[in-house]
């Protein structure tokens, strides 16, 4: 075994490979074999790098649901103080629609349905952890909305809702590329971003001043 089987460049191509495979076949359907021909690497750089298919797997899973707190923790710490609170609010729906738009993040639902349908490693738990850490960024980010009334479980509620309102499924980024075109201009890309944005934020004052149970 080379040298390149212990890069870091490597690595990085058996777990690019390796979220694809999972992602068309599930990790029951997967083989460490169809990883490494894609990677065009060997299996004994799977072993060293990871330990084997399991935790190969595991580490993907959990790359395919960072998004949940990294996005929100480095668009939340990269607005200053001072602006209005509401233009925030709407700067970040924006700023989080375009990117899952942009990156037409359509692998991760399939990688995730996967473990849904067959699970393999406690995906409930580990949903809930990644929710958790972008809970408290966002109800900083929401205070705004909510009143003095409002339950701890209400703003977590919100939080949520927002997060995953602000990162279009496939069929929304789908659609709305259907619609603007295969070369659009950018002002109409950016009318139809705010627009989501524009819901996504109705849809959190919406439930910011709704009685939930407490």
């Amino acid at each position: 075994m080379g040298n390149d089987a212990y890069s870091s460049e490597t690595r990085k191509r058996i777990l690019d490979a390796a979220y694809e495979v999972f992602s068309e076949a599930g990790y029951n359907g997967a083989s460490v074999r169809q990883i490494v021909g894609r990677a065009g690497t060997n299996i004994a750089s799977v072993n060293y790098h990871f330990g084997g298919k399991e935790a190969l797997y595991k580490e993907v899973v959990e790359a395919a649901l960072s998004h949940f707190a990294t996005d929100v923790q480095s668009i939340v710490a990269g607005f200053g103080d001072g602006a209005d609170p509401l233009a925030h609010i709407h700067a970040f729906a924006k700023t989080r629609i375009r990117s899952g738009i942009a990156t037409f993040r359509s692998e991760p639902p399939r990688l995730l349905g996967w473990e849904i349908v067959h699970p393999i490693m406690g995906m409930k738990a580990l949903m809930k952890k990644k929710m958790e850490a972008a809970e408290g960024p966002l109800i900083v980010l929401l205070s705004p909305l909510f009143g003095p009334e409002a339950t701890a479980r209400q703003k977590a509620f919100t939080a949520r809702w927002f997060l995953t309102s602000t990162l279009p499924p496939p069929p929304v980024a789908i659609g709305l590329r259907d619609m603007l075109g295969s070369d659009p201009d950018e002002a109409a890309v950016d009318l139809a971003v705010s627009n989501l944005a524009d819901a996504a934020v109705a849809g959190a004052k919406s439930l910011a001043a709704s009685t939930l149970p407490s």
